[in-house]
């Protein structure tokens, strides 16, 4: 670990205020031939003259160099205050796993689904992607020193022929157990046996627990982050939806115990029960007279820090999947999202449907053509909205229920080739 206080005692001595971070990031794939990949990288902002400066490096580099770098940066960055929390102290944490026992549990499994998948699903090939990333975080200022890690286990199950399927698992804890990812896999493959066309382009759609997750993550980025200059706000949904954004929540992917600029994580009410009660915002974005800031600053790898939020929990319902399909005579079943090459238009919801079954007098019968859904947020969650499932499951970083709406929009749209057909939970911290 690097000497952040001197490089930040240095920069005091010429800037307002200065802040170092390391991001340490080693990846271990069981499948590359070069397991161990290892990245270090260091960042440097500082208030100059009242300016923002940010300056990177990664690898052998000088500190002192850096921070004169990010000095001469701010001539051109915004006007601004870096905002460094009042009462930090130096704290450090530790994971509770070994990278030895989660690399171990990981393998485990990867072995047992090779020996499964076979003659579970003859006449299906597999691929296996499994990867361990471990983060390791250290933020310093004039407060303190900050340090935490973060140990990801993501893995990937793809069967490539038409039409595809995939099960996936992304998580802080180590899968042990290979159950959910075979069900995942036995109703996709099970529902793809025929194909067919829907008998129209707007329907009702139910969302599984991952498709509900890819919803709100998109919902969420479009008008929930403050400072954000999107054209969306905030606005009043159904009255049985309440999200939190929660650094705390335990296995999901952005589980950890500081935030991006050093501030506590923390359970933040987003929505509840319909109503807004608070945005996206970090130190930057949104220093209110009287509000201590909430820990929402992410950082991206090599970046300065941002709004948005480490994890979503978005609060289950009173309804089971068959009740929210049963007055469906003809509805899509939405299993699996992936994002547009192509931003989507301001307010709108846009996705392809990877996986997706017609439905039909409350069950899904039949595999659909891949095709792009689409519908405006406000209607989705409020006047077309039919309700939320009764369990939420975790996809990477959403803990999310089922959900259901009267109405969506399907329309065909060719593959690009900038479509890689998964949708990768983010490594930011």
């Amino acid at each position: 670990m690097a000497d952040l206080t001197s490089v930040v005692k240095e920069g005091l001595s010429f800037c307002r205020e200065v802040e170092a971070v390391q991001h340490e990031r080693y990846m271990f794939d069981l499948g590359a031939p070069k397991r161990w990949q290892e990245q270090i990288g260091f960042g440097i902002r500082v208030n100059h003259l009242g300016r923002l400066g940010f300056a990177w490096c990664e690898g052998q580099y000088s500190l002192s160099e850096l921070l004169q770098q990010a000095a001469q940066n701010s001539a051109n960055g915004p006007e601004g205050d870096l905002s460094i929390p009042r009462q930090l102290v130096s704290q450090s944490y530790k994971s509770s796993l070994s990278i030895d026992d989660s690399i171990s549990a990981l393998d485990k499994l990867v072995q047992e689904l090779r020996f499964i998948l076979p003659s579970f699903m003859p006449g299906r090939s597999f691929t296996i992607n499994a990867q361990l990333v471990h983060d390791v975080f250290a933020i310093a200022n004039r407060r303190g020193v900050q340090r935490d890690e973060r140990i990801a286990h993501l893995l990937t199950l793809r069967s490539p022929q038409n039409p595809p399927i995939l099960a996936t698992s992304y998580t802080t804890v180590p899968p042990t157990n290979p159950d959910y990812l075979l069900c995942q896999l036995l109703w996709r493959h099970s529902h793809s046996r025929d194909i067919a066309l829907p008998d129209n382009d707007t329907l009702p759609a139910f969302f599984s627990p991952e498709a509900s997750a890819q919803f709100w993550h998109d919902c969420l980025q479009s008008h929930w982050i403050d400072g954000e200059d999107t054209g969306c706000q905030p606005f009043p949904c159904h009255p049985s939806i309440s999200v939190y954004e929660d650094g705390s929540l335990p296995r999901a992917l952005g589980f950890t115990h500081i935030d991006g600029v050093g501030l506590p994580r923390q359970r933040l009410p987003l929505i509840n029960q319909g109503q807004t009660v608070n945005t996206l915002r970090d130190a930057i974005a949104a220093k209110r007279p009287g509000h201590e800031v909430p820990g929402c600053a992410i950082r991206y790898w090599g970046h300065p820090p941002q709004t948005g939020y480490a994890n979503l929990d978005i609060l289950p319902g009173q309804h089971t999947a068959s009740q929210l399909c049963q007055d469906m005579v003809s509805g899509i079943w939405l299993d699996y999202l992936t994002p547009l090459p192509a931003p989507a238009p301001a307010g709108i919801f846009q996705r392809r449907a990877s996986i997706a079954f017609l439905v039909q007098n409350g069950r899904p019968i039949a595999r659909l053509p891949q095709f792009v859904v689409q519908g405006n947020y406000r209607d989705m969650l409020n006047q077309n909205f039919l309700g939320l499932g009764c369990e939420a499951r975790l996809h990477g970083r959403i803990k999310a229920p089922a959900m259901a709406v009267s109405e969506l929009q399907l329309y065909k749209k060719e593959l690009s080739p900038q479509e890689s057909g998964l949708d990768l939970p983010g490594l930011w911290w």
